[in-house]
């Protein structure tokens, strides 16, 4: 497959991290991740709102988003 191909279709987030791989780009990982997503759910569920859960925290919005939309799908498997 060339390049461009894998740049617009399905794998593009796998394409992506190949070339940040390549690039010398490494994310940053979250230490203790789960612990401070469920911190966040449980200031909501309090009736705090989402930016400002996570803002005192320290987890960026999406990476919230991204943590609760990946434990709802697990939990549909």
């Amino acid at each position: 497959m060339s390049e461009q191909r894998l740049a617009f279709g399905p794998d593009r987030y796998r394409f992506e991290q190949q070339i940040q791989q390549k690039q010398g780009h490494v994310m940053a990982l979250i230490e203790n991740k789960e612990e401070k997503c469920r911190a966040i759910q449980k200031r909501i569920e309090q009736g705090q709102g989402v930016c400002e859960s996570c803002r005192e925290i320290g987890v960026s919005e999406k990476t919230f988003y991204r943590w609760r939309r990946a434990r709802e799908d697990a939990s549909k498997s």
